[in-house]
């Protein structure tokens, strides 16, 4: 039977004495959705299941926890929107986390996240700042459709001449001559040890400042 007056069909449970405890609830309220504009909406959904993943209840499948739990990490305009769809419009999470997409990731969105994809550019940054920064634009716009090819060719291009020439004496070769998974485990490769050496720097460079400051001050 489905329940009069909300938009979510909360599926029943076998379980005895089934009870979510506040403090759960209150766990998934800490990091609630507002519909503001700069919000990610994607960021929500992952966050929300990696938290209703740590439940787990016999008798209870993972949507009846989800649609029963999601309302709550919604508010403000984003709990309007829940609010005003029709009643049991949602029955299943697909159904729910599908419309909250459509809701808050729409078609021209993602159209411009895949473009800030392809015109991926270095900002002066390190390799390791730049293949971040990529990772994240992909990130934001999961459904981005680019094969991975091309992924490798768009942050190759958008490197500056000198970081190009040293992934590909890394390479061995041209890096777009390697497989697109050979390819990206050595960008991951170089970017990580250059992580690990601009640490080093950062640390050595702090010691070299105490000691000047102990001996010489």
């Amino acid at each position: 039977m489905g329940n009069i007056g909300t938009s979510v069909t909360r599926p029943p449970v076998t379980a005895n004495h089934f009870e979510i405890k506040t403090t759960f609830i209150s766990f998934i309220k800490e990091d609630q959705f507002y519909g503001h504009l700069g919000e990610d909406p994607n960021d929500h959904l992952a966050l929300f299941l990696e938290k209703c993943d740590t439940l787990k209840m016999n008798g209870v499948t993972e949507d009846a926890l989800r649609l029963r739990l999601f309302p709550f990490s919604l508010a403000a305009k984003a709990r309007q929107w829940l609010n005003s769809q029709d009643p049991n419009s949602f029955s299943t999470w697909d159904e729910l986390s599908n419309a909250f997409l459509v809701r808050y990731f729409p078609p021209d969105l993602a159209n411009k996240l895949r473009n800030d994809i392809h015109a991926f550019h270095s900002e002066g940054e390190s390799l390791y700042e730049a293949w971040e920064r990529f990772k994240d634009l992909q990130r934001k716009c999961p459904p981005h459709g680019i094969e991975p090819w091309l992924l490798i060719q768009t942050f190759y291009c958008g490197l500056p001449p000198t970081m190009r020439m040293s992934i590909d004496a890394a390479a061995g070769r041209s890096l777009m001559a390697l497989a697109p998974s050979g390819a990206k485990t050595l960008i991951e490769n170089m970017a990580s040890n250059n992580y690990l050496w601009q640490s080093k720097k950062q640390f050595l460079k702090k010691v070299m400042v105490s000691l000047r400051k102990r001996f010489y001050f």
